[in-house]
């Protein structure tokens, strides 16, 4: 009575704990900010719900997900189904047909996409994970690899499962001896390591050493190896100090120190016993055979031999037994010929039927890995046609830009070129103004000097009776230069690049004027009179009236009509 009483009074503890646990969850949940809501929930899971029997964990995920209606928040609510699956997916992930009974709860979080990002990408993981431990192996890792993507794009500091991610996709290539893409991903997992348990990372390290002594870099299998075992021996995992000494072990044998390999392969022996697990124990055993064999110690390998016999047949696996017979025709064939040929036929026969279960699991992998590679390629096709038309697009802004560049720089050149112009008018315009200024003034000049000397009617000759003057006259003539040949090609210069059209069209429209004629012309353009066109070139006023009506006659137009058409 006393022992049921305490029991009673112990149950009734524990339930008013859990109660009050989830009263402090509930409460929790009902007053937290929003944006913390979903976060403060994982955490919960990961350190009191996921270890609690299957009706208080649904009981709490219930709860959660009223507070989650009651605060409108579809995140949360999203969060608890999800949760509900994983819960499933621990419980039931060593068994095989009972894991797909979490996948409706995944599927429910995958229609809401739009409630989270973060809660769309572990369910889409976990139901891959949860299908790749099934027959739809291929569609599990088709999920997986979405998931992978979905998390790169997003960033993998709000994925918590990018560990596991790598892991499982790293082991399953390795399950299909692609070591090269499985290092890929398992050396992807390394800088997640502390966001699982240290038995997750043993694991890890003991598969990336696999993959290197399968690739024989011994080397650098030996330091992963190496690693693993330091991680099981700091975090006391048992099995795993088995596993990895026997692998030890066998990386030993490989590289024929076989000396060395013995303490490692006995201490998976050991520990294989120690924890059950039968085949660890046989297989580890008739690798010990081998390595004494090797070393030519027969009477030590048939020691062995004799103790591993019941392992091997307790395992009862084909590979296992046809190791054992090998061994047994090894150690015989120098002893006792008609036992050794019956135990080459065992061996045989053993082999034959591992070769026909490898036959089928390797269709199986092959089968699994051309779908995952087909998989595989339709992802980096979707994902070369995404950069090809990101590409697309910015060549189309880079030329759309360049274009705006040159038309800029065009329009630039032509505004300094236009700006180059018209200084380059200004400054004919100036030059020519000048130019005809001089001319205007040789032209009063010469002119005063006539008058003056129509004035004095003083003979401009030798020996003449006022010579002071006639000398003063003279000078003034001098002064007055027509123009000449040489003036006329600098005039014509400087007119060219104002009047740029003038004498092209003459040429074009009067092809026999005379360069006289042509003078007459320019010097009508910039508006000198008649006088200053006679003083400029040198003839008479009368000459150029009678050299203009000549011209005009021959031209058959008016002054104004030529000076009209040269325009």
């Amino acid at each position: 009575m006393k022992f049921c009483a305490a029991f009673l009074l112990s149950l009734l503890f524990l339930l008013c704990c859990a109660n009050g646990a989830r009263a402090g969850t509930a409460d929790t949940l009902q007053h937290m900010d929003q944006d913390r809501l979903v976060g403060y929930t994982f955490r919960v899971f990961n350190t009191e719900i996921q270890y609690t029997d299957s009706v208080t964990a649904f009981r709490t995920l219930d709860r959660v997900a009223e507070i989650a209606r009651d605060r409108n928040s579809c995140a949360l609510e999203m969060c608890a189904v999800f949760l509900k699956g994983k819960y499933c997916f621990i419980r039931n992930a060593g068994r095989k047909f009972k894991v797909v009974d979490c996948i409706p709860f995944f599927d429910t979080v995958l229609a809401k996409e739009h409630c989270s990002d973060m809660l769309y990408t572990e369910a889409m993981f976990f139901k891959g994970y949860a299908l790749s431990r099934t027959a739809e192996y291929s569609k599990g890792f088709e999920y997986i690899i979405r998931a992978k993507e979905k998390a790169k794009a997003e960033g993998f500091e709000g994925f918590p499962n990018t560990f596991e991610l790598y892991a499982l996709l790293g082991n399953t290539f390795y399950s299909f001896s692609d070591y090269e893409n499985s290092l890929t991903y398992l050396l992807e997992a390394i800088p997640y390591q502390s966001t699982v348990e240290m038995r997750e990372a043993v694991d890890l390290y003991n598969t990336i050493a696999l993959c290197y002594r399968q690739m024989g870099k011994y080397d650098t299998a030996g330091y992963y190896f190496k690693h693993a075992l330091d991680l099981a021996n700091t975090a006391h995992v048992s099995d795993w100090i088995g596993i990895v000494s026997g692998n030890i072990g066998e990386l030993l044998y490989r590289q024929k120190q076989y000396r060395e390999a013995l303490p490692y392969l006995q201490r998976d022996v050991q520990i294989s016993m120690a924890t059950q697990q039968t085949a660890s124990a046989a297989k580890a055993s008739l690798s010990m055979v081998r390595v004494y064999l090797a070393l030519e110690q027969q009477d030590s390998a048939a020691v062995i031999l004799q103790n591993a016999r019941p392992l091997v047949f307790q395992a009862g696996e084909n590979k296992v037994l046809a190791d054992y017979y090998q061994n047994l025709f090894k150690l015989y064939k120098d002893r006792d010929g008609k036992l050794a040929i019956r135990y080459v036929d065992s061996f045989h026969y053993f082999q034959d039927l591992a070769a026909r279960e490898m036959d089928v699991v390797v269709a199986d992998r092959i089968k699994s890995k051309l779908e995952t590679e087909k998989y595989q390629s339709n992802i980096k096709l979707l994902e070369s046609e995404k950069r090809w038309h990101q590409t697309e697009r910015k060549s189309v802004v880079v030329i759309l830009l360049l274009i705006v560049l040159v038309c800029w720089l065009i329009v630039r050149r032509i505004r300094q070129e236009r700006r180059h112009a018209r200084k380059e008018l200004a400054n004919a315009c100036l030059l020519l103004d000048t130019y005809t200024a001089s001319l205007k003034q040789k032209s009063r000049l010469l002119e005063e000097a006539r008058l003056e000397l129509d004035t004095r009617s003083i003979p401009l000759v030798a020996g003449d009776d006022n010579p002071e003057q006639n000398e003063l006259v003279l000078q003034k003539l001098q002064q007055a230069t027509i123009l000449t040949e040489e003036n006329w090609k600098d005039f014509k210069r400087l007119f060219s690049q104002i009047h740029t059209q003038f004498f092209s069209h003459l040429e074009k429209h009067f092809p026999n004027l005379t360069n006289a004629e042509i003078r007459l012309l320019a010097l009508s353009k910039i508006g000198l009179s008649t006088n200053e066109k006679a003083s400029a070139l040198g003839i008479s006023p009368d000459s150029v009236r009678k050299t203009k009506l000549r011209l005009y006659k021959k031209l058959g137009i008016t002054e104004e009509e030529m000076l009209r058409r040269m325009m």
